[in-house]
């Protein structure tokens, strides 16, 4: 019953896009008609008066019959242009036009904004012998419909002919893929079971932008925040997540229901998401109605919707513009305003809670599973036992080369050169190298610059099958050290781990893995973490800037290496500091027998990786 009601639904939203969208383009049409023929398309004759109005009409034939014939035609060429889109879309009331056509009709009213701009404008200034020209209302006229009409042709729609096979939204996945668990739950067809069996009780809604880092600094601390202000909301919050960062909230006890968006949401770009909402594609449309039908008490804006947010028509934990002002400028001091933080504060200020910034917890919760923990603690007792190194004595130094950005991504001889050197003075060090997957290269080229010296004692992890993002938080957090750029993984491995109370086990995170960040062109006092990582690179120039300080994707450095300011004795010596006593709260329980120490020449219990059932004072979670 409920899926044909929502099918019944998704059909009546689609004839009502056909007969909306054509009416649209038929409005722009109206208005490039209009502006041509009743309204001037520039003042002034060259010679004459400078406040005359002139049409476009009046120009073309001036062009046609005393300076260039052809030129005329490129200003009735855009009505053509015009007849076309306008045709198609009366078509489309009839019958389901073709990809093709669709493609075409778009193209046209594009071409007809680009002919009547710029054409136009230079027309106008040859005609009224004046720079600027004062153009008229009827050319910004024509310019607003053309404008409407590729806004028009441009929104999307599910073609007709799979209305039977796709009835619910698409902007979220239904299917889940095989082998994930079924704490993954897609549309409403699965209304009373969720995470491990747990009721349907949604009360809050948690959405993110498409990275890691995203999902931990915003979608973690806010969820954690929620329930610091209100305890009983563990178990009452949902994600609206996509597929990668779905496996951060696999084993969390606080999480609902994880929605898993589909990727189009997360792949249009920034402006494009600002419109949504206002005037909704389908899609969005359908999934708006279906979170407005959970009936929430509050949603966390992640993503930059406003539109979305708008139509949901529940409150928003929205910043205090005035206060994100002045972050922003303290970020151009070089202040730390961390983002896990301003996402605390936007909890706090929905709450009433004023606490200050500084009083907020540095603590993101994040939970894995036992088995996921005692797998990692095995992949690093099998590397040390396989090194060159005596087993009960080596420290293992996990490194990160990869990132989405040459902003963040370290330079590999900067990396090979520190390590190599702290690989010399430390003879009990063991290092791995995670695999990456935007520069697959550069794990390769690491470890082919330090195996030949150092056998043994370099291992490179394999590339299949690809590890989920909770195993390699575990692996990570079994390790002694850490070296990263601002990427995901350093996210992750600042996290503090726990392990649900229901997952009765023997192994517990550690909390005890010493993080070395190597910052380049973002800003550490946005993503940083000073109190869990050492932070090497802060103080760059371009850090406090907007491009890439802070936004680092549409920022192009032209073979700048912005990791230059630091050195590889500077992370040389950061590597030698680190001791494997940190002053984490998981390591509270260690006795002083038992406690790791020194810093080149660890005293390792055996069971200081992952801390046994045996003793209970050990575990974080």
């Amino acid at each position: 019953m409920f899926q044909r009601q929502e099918r019944d639904h998704f059909m009546r939203s689609q004839r009502s896009f056909s007969r909306v969208n054509p009416l649209l383009i038929l409005l722009g049409g109206a208005l490039v008609f209009f502006g041509v023929f009743f309204l001037p398309m520039v003042h002034g004759n060259g010679g004459g008066s400078a406040t005359i109005a002139v049409s476009e009409w009046t120009v073309a034939n001036f062009f046609f019959r005393y300076v260039f014939p052809p030129a005329a035609v490129l200003l009735a060429l855009p009505l053509l242009l015009v007849l076309f889109v306008v045709g198609a879309s009366v078509a489309s009331f009839f019958r389901e036009l073709s990809p093709g056509m669709l493609r075409w009709r778009r193209n046209a009213a594009i071409a007809g904004l680009v002919i009547q701009g710029l054409p136009g404008f230079f027309m106008s200034v040859i005609y009224s012998f004046a720079i600027p020209p004062l153009l008229g209302a009827g050319f910004y006229l024509e310019l607003t419909g053309f404008a409407l009409m590729i806004f028009s042709a441009s929104l999307k729609r599910s073609p007709r002919h799979n209305l039977e096979k796709r009835p619910h939204m698409s902007l979220i996945d239904r299917e889940v893929a095989e082998n994930t668990p079924s704490s993954l739950t897609g549309y409403a067809g699965d209304t009373s079971l969720g995470m491990n069996g747990k009721a349907d009780t949604p009360a809050y809604l948690i959405t993110m932008y498409k990275g890691i880092g995203d999902a931990i600094a915003f979608g973690l601390s806010a969820i954690d925040q929620i329930i610091q202000n209100v305890p009983s909301a563990g178990g009452k919050i949902d994600v609206l997540c996509n597929h990668i960062q779905a496996e951060i909230f696999e084993h969390d006890p606080r999480v609902n229901r994880l929605f898993r968006a589909s990727e189009s949401l997360f792949k249009r770009p920034e402006v494009t998401n600002w419109l949504q909402g206002v005037i909704p594609d389908t899609e969005t449309s359908e999934l708006v109605r279906f979170f407005r039908n959970r009936n929430y008490t509050a949603v966390f804006p992640g993503m930059i919707l406003p539109g979305f947010y708008s139509r949901l028509r529940v409150p928003v934990m929205s910043p205090n513009w005035l206060e994100l002002g002045k972050n922003l400028l303290a970020l151009r001091v070089q202040q730390d305003v961390p983002m896990h933080k301003i996402a605390r504060r936007m909890v706090n200020r929905y709450f009433g809670n004023k606490s200050p910034l500084h009083a907020l917890s540095d603590e993101i919760p994040l939970y894995l599973s036992s088995e996921q923990i005692q797998n990692a603690a095995e992949v690093v007792r099998d590397i040390t036992k396989r090194s060159t190194v005596p087993h009960e004595r080596a420290r293992v130094l996990v490194v990160a080369t990869d990132t989405t950005s040459v902003v963040t991504r370290p330079p590999i001889a900067l990396l090979a050169a520190s390590i190599s050197q702290a690989l010399r003075q430390c003879p009990e060090l063991v290092v791995c190298i995670l695999q990456g997957y935007t520069d697959a290269s550069a794990a390769l080229k690491l470890h082919e610059a330090l195996k030949p010296e150092y056998d043994g004692r370099v291992f490179l992890m394999p590339a299949q099958p690809k590890a989920k993002l909770l195993d390699v938080a575990a692996f990570i957090d079994q390790a002694d050290i850490f070296v990263t750029g601002d990427t995901g993984l350093m996210h992750l491995a600042a996290t503090f781990k726990k392990v649900s109370e229901d997952d009765s086990t023997r192994y517990y995170p550690t909390n005890g893995v010493n993080i070395i960040a190597l910052f380049g062109g973002t800003n550490p006092g946005l993503y940083g973490y000073r109190e869990r990582t050492t932070i090497l690179g802060s103080g760059r120039k371009e850090q406090v800037a907007f491009k890439p300080g802070i936004a680092k994707e549409t920022y192009n450095p032209r073979g700048k290496n912005l990791f230059d300011h630091i050195s590889p004795q500077q992370l040389t010596e950061a590597i030698l500091s680190q001791g494997v006593d940190k002053p984490t709260p998981s390591l509270v329980g260690f006795s002083e027998k038992n406690r790791p120490g020194g810093r080149c020449h660890p005293e390792r219990s055996e069971g200081s990786r992952a801390a046994p059932h045996g003793d209970p004072s050990l575990r974080s979670g």
